[in-house]
């Protein structure tokens, strides 16, 4: 195998693995399981949310998103969020818009905690 060959096989599965965990590609993710996605996200935050960023969850009529920006006059680097979850909203939609948040690395073991946070 070339020098080449082997870089574009790092290059696919690079890819491959951002698209895999890529916020946007969860963000119409649905689902009709009944929880409480609100309080879903709220535990979600709390045990991977970001440091020094405040942030309001509100529910949302279509589709999962998140806002941030600077939180002026609080300090260096403190942000907030405001992360906006619909009512069919799946777990996994919910976990990888936390973790988008940048509290911790968007890794599949992450998502697998979010996804399972109400057993913790």
């Amino acid at each position: 195998m070339s020098l080449g060959d082997a870089r574009r096989r790092d290059s696919s599965a690079l890819e491959e693995t951002t698209r895999e965990h890529d916020p946007r590609i969860f963000a119409h993710e649905r689902s009709n399981e009944r929880f409480d996605r609100v309080r879903f996200a709220s535990r979600a935050i709390a045990l991977l949310g970001p440091r020094r960023t405040t942030v309001a969850i509100a529910e949302s009529r279509r589709h999962m998103h998140v806002e941030t920006g600077r939180a002026w006059g609080r300090g260096e680097g403190a942000r907030w969020a405001t992360l906006y979850v619909p009512s069919d909203a799946s777990r996994r939609a919910i976990a990888v818009a936390v973790l988008s948040l940048g509290g911790a690395d968007m890794t599949p073991y992450a998502i697998d905690v979010l996804m399972n946070a109400d057993l913790l």
